[in-house]
């Protein structure tokens, strides 16, 4: 028996490209020459001229198969998958493959998952059919009924697009693709004479049926994964993950475009850093640093982060992983890396052993030591007898200005000074209380340390405090909060 042919005039008459027409064609090729119902032989637009590229042959191409497609209620046949032939256009969908005796599997998913009866449905719909062989590739051993329902129903509608699309209707989308029911769009490619959606072939095409028409392929189509949220809770290893996600307000972000490299704690390790703590008992403010620090922007899988030549990767909280080989194990900090590469649409996941804490925050003068810029102002300090004071609970907020701000004042501005003017000076850079840039609004005014009134004005988005330009704001310490500015702000005149 004959495989159901596909009618070349119904591919030019859409326009499209000889070499994609032969591609399809070849999907339900016959060695012997196609006749009609008459046995009159079918020749393709006669007398008229096919165009080929601009500057190519322009012969009428006699070799490809035209025998007309079936009509509804005509005496063609087609052979879709078993020993059953097939009138196509006779039932519905679902009618059209018990008939064909070739999808047992996938009828069987889609009564289970009860989506036989939407598939019989008015539609129309266009499904691209696995076969029972394919079926069988991907199940293996496993029992269709021990496939989840949710799964299976995700599956199958990743099969189903709306609207009735043929062949022809296929290849002609300009971008190549179609959104399935389940909101997941399918790929379409040519490659030599076959084509493909995603990596299945289509192997028969265009076989009709009352509400739409279906195209046969030789593998389960797999849905794409979800977000980094949805791929965890999938994976029920990842409760206090989630849960602390949600308490601090991150699941949307981790649920948006992205990409993200998440490094995932187990609940295990939650429950081995909490003890018995509740999570809701960590504050909040802790909670979301605690996770910003396992976040990295870009979607780096293990090679990429192993490729890092200096082995550290930047978090979303601002400070630095760290990445080692011991043997066989690869460590994030002290974590091990226990899973790698769990693909999400807007990210990857490598799943730890251990919850990962950030660095201590050190005080004002501990965290200016760090940062390398501020050896003009430490040494005042210190000359002031200041510095014991900033290393105190606090908090304190400090405008600080860099080495080349104190430059700025000239050659033994500084040693001029008396003690007493020294301190003045520092303490008018600093104010008692938190204020983070988010606190900033323009005209606010900071009572300093020194008694005198310091203004912020905040124009464009630019911060100045009587006169100098914050140029970083919101260095964290453990004790307050820096903000580095571009000049010494001098206390104003008695």
């Amino acid at each position: 028996m004959k495989p159901l042919a596909l009618s070349r005039s119904s591919f030019t008459r859409l326009g499209l490209p000889l070499a994609a027409v032969l591609a399809l064609s070849a999907c339900s090729d016959s060695e012997e020459d196609s006749n009609s119902d008459t046995g009159s032989d079918v020749t393709a637009d006669a007398g008229a001229d096919t165009t080929a590229d601009a500057g190519g042959d322009t012969t009428p191409d006699a070799s490809v198969d035209t025998t007309p497609d079936a009509e509804v209620g005509d005496d063609a046949t087609a052979e879709v998958g078993g020993d059953a032939d097939v009138t196509p256009g006779v039932g519905t969908i679902p009618e059209v493959a018990a008939a064909a005796g070739g999808f047992e599997s996938l009828l069987a998913a889609a009564t289970r998952a009860g989506l036989a009866d939407d598939l019989s449905g008015e539609g129309p719909f266009t499904v691209f059919a696995p076969t029972d062989a394919a079926f069988a590739a991907l199940l293996g051993d496993t029992p269709l009924a021990d496939v989840p329902v949710d799964t299976l129903t995700d599956v199958l509608l990743y099969h189903v697009v709306a609207g009735e699309f043929y062949a022809a209707d296929v290849l002609a989308d300009a971008d190549g693709m179609l959104e399935t029911l389940l909101g997941d769009s399918l790929t379409f490619r040519v490659d030599g004479d076959d084509v493909y959606v995603n990596d299945a072939k289509i192997v028969q095409t265009d076989i009709e049926a009352s509400n739409g028409v279906i195209h046969v392929i030789d593998a389960v189509l797999m849905p794409g994964p979800g977000t980094i949220p949805e791929v965890a809770a999938e994976a029920g290893a990842f409760n206090s993950l989630l849960a602390a996600v949600t308490r601090a307000g991150l699941a949307d972000d981790l649920s948006s475009e992205g990409p993200f490299t998440v490094f995932a704690p187990t609940d295990d390790a939650f429950a081995a850093l909490l003890g018995d703590t509740p999570l809701d008992d960590v504050p909040l403010d802790a909670l979301t640093d605690i996770l910003l620090y396992h976040v990295v922007s870009g979607e780096l899988y293990a090679a990429d982060v192993l490729a890092d030549e200096d082995g550290m990767l930047e978090t979303l909280l601002g400070d630095s992983l760290t990445f080692r080989v011991e043997g066989d194990d690869v460590f994030v900090n002290d974590a091990k890396i226990v899973q790698t590469d769990i693909a999400a649409s807007n990210g990857v996941i490598h799943v730890i052993d251990a919850v990962l804490t950030p660095p201590e925050l050190g005080t004002i003068p501990e965290v200016a030591t760090d940062a390398g810029v501020f050896s003009t102002l430490l040494s005042a300090l210190t000359a002031a007898e200041l510095a014991d004071d900033l290393m105190g609970e606090g908090p304190f907020t400090v405008f600080a200005p860099t080495d080349d701000a104190f430059a700025a004042l000239g050659e033994g501005t500084l040693e001029s000074l008396t003690t007493e003017q020294l301190t003045d000076i520092l303490l008018y850079h600093v104010a008692a209380g938190n204020f983070p840039a988010s606190a900033v609004t323009d005209g606010l005014e900071l009572t300093m340390l020194n008694g005198d009134t310091a203004t912020l004005n905040v124009v464009d988005g630019v911060v100045t405090i009587a006169g100098a330009t914050v140029t970083m704001p919101d260095v964290a310490a453990s004790n307050g909060v820096i903000h580095v500015i571009d000049a010494v702000i001098l206390p104003p005149s008695e």
